[in-house]
């Protein structure tokens, strides 16, 4: 069985080997290939932009945990640093598909408000990387 890492390391050796228009259920559409920088930890966003763009992929996701490569207390906090990171991504071709997010539902009301103001934020610096055609946000559930 792969190591997550061994599956990252071999997905990026053999996603030159993808046609960059996969078929989709939709005739007139294709599907690209995302890669997310979950799988990139510790790497400056630029960078990681830069690699999942000349590795071959269409789309990036950009995870926006805390102390991540996409982590918007670090590294897209200004309207400056939004507007470069959005310059970043359409002058490599990708578009973002999504940003995965860390909230969990909490029963006790501050915690729950804290959640929606992150979720706000959140939904904000979607539209603020990709005005035309704003990313999906997924969460994830647990620990």
């Amino acid at each position: 069985m792969l190591s997550r890492r061994q599956m990252i390391g071999h997905g990026l050796v053999a996603a030159p080997f993808f046609s960059a228009d996969l078929p989709c259920a939709a005739a007139e559409k294709t599907c690209g290939l995302a890669y997310g920088t979950y799988g990139l930890p510790g790497m400056p966003l630029p960078t990681a932009i830069d690699l999942i763009a000349t590795t071959g992929f269409n789309a990036l996701e950009i995870t926006v945990f805390p102390e991540t490569t996409g982590d918007p207390s670090l590294h897209i906090d200004t309207k400056k640093k939004i507007a470069e990171i959005r310059d970043r991504i359409a002058d490599s071709g990708l578009r973002v598909s999504a940003l995965m997010a860390h909230l969990k539902p909490e029963e006790e009301d501050r915690k729950h408000h804290e959640q929606l103001e992150k979720l706000r934020r959140l939904v904000e610096l979607a539209s603020a990387l990709a005005p035309a055609e704003p990313p999906f946000l997924q969460t994830i559930l647990g620990g």
